[in-house]
């Protein structure tokens, strides 16, 4: 009688070592916080939409959080509407550090905002819109018609909406979803969505 008690010790002792492991993964990961990037990051929507995470430092004693503010949303009132729209979301100076969340309605916006090339689509319809996906500085050969690419030249950490399959030279692979940009051999770079 005493093995089948062993045996669920040794069950409920897995079960709890798991279930423990798991947590914490989850909140490592983030995903249980909703937790903001703590570095700049550009996440892509898969229609397209664009989430723009800024995260700088604010700890000179000239810097006036409220003018910061003034200043961005007088930059979002620029942005011609047929480009879209630029939505502030969220402002906070916090322990000498500046959060601004940004959503673009597209890509243009981001462009416009940011004065950044941002592309988000097909190769084809990169190709329709004079995007040169061949040359050496994208690094990457035997392009699918049909695959997503995004094309920038941003510095921010880039979140994309399906797993990465290639990316330009000097570009790094933080996770499935996420390149960080800093090491790019060249100023405009690729990357490829299955």
């Amino acid at each position: 009688m005493k093995k089948p008690q062993i045996r669920k010790s040794k069950w409920f002792c897995h079960k709890t070592v798991a279930g423990m492991l798991f947590l914490l993964i989850f909140v490592c990961t983030g995903c249980a916080s909703g937790k903001d990037p703590d570095r700049t990051t550009v996440e892509v929507g898969e229609d397209g939409s664009i989430t723009q995470y800024i995260v700088e430092d604010f700890s000179a004693d000239y810097y006036d959080a409220g003018e910061m503010k003034e200043r961005i949303q007088t930059e979002i009132a620029a942005i011609p509407k047929e480009d879209g729209t630029v939505t502030l979301k969220d402002y906070k100076v916090k322990n000498k550090t500046a959060k601004v969340k940004l959503t673009y309605s597209s890509t243009k916006a981001f462009e416009r905002f940011n004065h950044e090339i941002l592309f988000f689509g097909t190769v084809k319809e990169a190709q329709e819109v004079g995007l040169d996906l061949l040359s050496d500085k994208m690094a990457i050969r035997n392009l699918n018609g049909d695959e997503k690419v995004l094309i920038s030249n941003t510095e921010a950490f880039l979140q994309l909406p399906e797993k990465v399959k290639d990316v330009s030279k000097g570009l790094k692979k933080v996770d499935d979803h996420t390149v960080d940009p800093t090491g790019a051999a060249y100023e405009t770079y690729m990357v490829i969505l299955p």
